[in-house]
């Protein structure tokens, strides 16, 4: 089970609701085909939505029921980071302190 859908249970389990989850899955344009033929919804973060996927479906605001998600970057933890990765992570976050190379 995926974050989200964890996310999404809880939510529901908190408004002592049970959804009927028929099929799960983690691939947003799989997703998107399956809403566009008709078969079922998707609870996802507007930003997975094309201009044209926004021409053909509606999207209907739930944020006040599932909080704000925080991201970050994940790299394996240890001293040497690759010239690319350290190039990334600064353009990213500029004030990062990295370990010496």
């Amino acid at each position: 089970m995926g974050l989200t859908e964890s996310l999404v249970l809880r939510t529901f389990s908190k408004a002592r609701l049970r959804p009927n989850i028929v099929l799960s899955m983690n691939e947003f344009a799989s997703m998107k085909s399956y809403i566009m033929r008709g078969m079922g919804v998707a609870i996802l973060g507007d930003w997975v939505l094309s201009k044209e996927d926004r021409a053909h479906m509606d999207v209907i605001p739930v944020s006040r029921h599932f909080p704000a998600r925080k991201c970050g970057i994940l790299i394996k933890r240890r001293k040497y980071l690759p010239p690319a990765v350290r190039a990334f992570l600064q353009a990213l976050k500029p004030d990062i302190e990295l370990p010496r190379s």
